[in-house]
């Protein structure tokens, strides 16, 4: 595929590491030491324009500017168009004639030939995560916890998970002496035997004419998060966590309060705790089943961190083969757009690695597509990951040492690097008409 693709860069700032720091210059105001940065840039539905938070002239807020890609200044959008003004999210379809968006938690369907707006939902529950089925008849979003659909034609509303709180009730077991007792009284007299059987037929019949519910998901103290519905409605994939009960925060005080008293700020656990597990499901709506996905497809899974040498002992040595898996957590999930791909970002917890993978939703696993490894600590930007057609992924690698955007064809396995350079990209977006990839860039210089 031939990637007609152009570059906006929003931001560029360098670092010299022979800088001389100061007390004074590390606790100034970043717009006094550096200037003023632009910051949040997004596209306009047209793809001509990119609005962006600006301060160049250093007042106490930024404010909305707009930069017209054919030309021309930053302007300063004037306070009405910015209320007014979608923000910079939401889902498109294929034509990019519509979006779906939340505003105040509730859905709208914009179209953009015309730039009107129609809402979807008017409720007190926040509804989140939209977007569009395959043949763009309904939206799907999700709403406390359980995923739901839209039809857009008549408004029905649809729900197609069932996650509850609530225990799974275990039947009751009978003794010995009443099962026999139950058995002994059907086998003498035929008027119980008859009761029975009609009884199982009318449970049968009304099994048979109930409308179909969602399977019921008994999440067990877990928690449940983002919520996919696959392109041709069979798959829905989800996440399910469980924090440590054991844990305990760290209390901060916060001595600087509108109270005049100090006050606790609860923050994170201490280093070294019990991290919180993370799985990942998938339901097939046809077969009625949820199946925790494989993760034996990530490659290197069961390397341990170079560090443990340090402090393994000779009597603590584990055998060739007798590693366990390490713990992992999950970020981005992905369906291509006809639903032949998807793809998934996985992280290890002890921050050493970080895999792309691809999911088989039928078979529950995963295959590598990607893997990035550092002994001292994975990190970078890593929000750029999408698909620019059904089978060309695009995504941020530090390959070559800096945050930079490749493509792989997923048919073919080959690899491309779009940006190369003393620099990382951050913050990518696409535009509408997927001709423009935007993004914020940091540029260091290393003497």
């Amino acid at each position: 595929m031939k990637l007609p693709l152009a570059f906006a860069l929003f931001l560029v700032f360098s670092c010299s590491l022979n800088a001389q720091l100061t007390i004074d210059k590390i606790m100034a105001d970043p717009k006094t030491s550096v200037g003023a940065l632009p910051s949040s840039p997004f596209w306009s539905d047209d793809s001509k324009t990119i609005y962006f938070n600006w301060n160049p002239e250093l007042k106490r807020a930024d404010s909305l500017y707009s930069y017209d890609i054919s030309g021309g200044k930053p302007t300063l959008v004037r306070l009405g168009i910015s209320r007014a003004l979608l923000a910079g999210n939401g889902v498109y379809n294929k034509k990019r004639d519509k979006k779906i968006y939340v505003k105040n938690g509730d859905l709208y369907l914009l179209d953009i030939p015309s730039m009107q707006s129609t809402m979807l939902t008017n409720t007190v529950d926040s509804e989140y995560d939209p977007f569009f089925s395959r043949d763009e008849s309904e939206v799907f979003f999700t709403s406390r916890d359980n995923l739901y659909s839209i039809q857009l034609s008549s408004g029905t509303l649809t729900q197609w998970t069932h996650f509850t709180d609530e225990t799974e009730n275990e039947p009751a077991k009978k003794g010995g002496q009443e099962t026999w007792l139950k058995e002994q009284q059907q086998s003498l007299f035929q008027v119980l035997r008859d009761r029975a059987d009609k009884k199982e037929e009318e449970q049968l019949n009304e099994k048979k004419s109930k409308r179909l519910h969602p399977k019921t998901i008994f999440l067990e103290n877990k928690r449940v998060s983002d919520l996919r519905m696959s392109p041709d409605g069979r798959f829905i994939t989800y996440q399910l966590s469980v924090s440590p009960k054991s844990n305990r925060r760290t209390i901060v005080p916060s001595y600087v309060t509108e109270s005049g008293f100090t006050e606790d700020i609860s923050a994170r656990t201490k280093v070294g705790s019990a991290q919180t597990g993370q799985t990942f499901w998938v339901l097939d709506v046809q077969r009625d089943t949820a199946v925790k996905v494989n993760l034996s497809g990530l490659d290197g899974l069961n390397d341990q961190p170079e560090y443990l040498k340090d402090y393994v002992t000779a009597a603590d040595t584990v055998k060739p083969g007798k590693t366990e898996p390490r713990k992992v957590y999950f970020d981005d999930f992905i369906w291509s757009e006809n639903g032949t791909h998807a793809v998934l970002v996985v992280r290890s917890l002890d921050n050493k690695d970080r895999w792309i993978a691809q999911l088989d939703p039928s078979g529950a696993s995963l295959k590598t597509l990607d893997r990035q490894r550092d002994e001292a600590w994975i990190g970078g930007p890593v929000n750029a990951l999408g698909f620019l057609d059904d089978h060309v992924l695009y995504y941020q690698s530090e390959a070559d040492g800096y945050a930079h955007l490749f493509t792989l064809n997923l048919n073919t396995g080959v690899k491309k690097q779009l940006t190369k350079g003393r620099f990382e990209v951050q913050k990518v977006q696409i535009s509408s008409d997927k001709r423009f990839i935007g993004s914020e860039v940091k540029e260091a210089f290393i003497t």
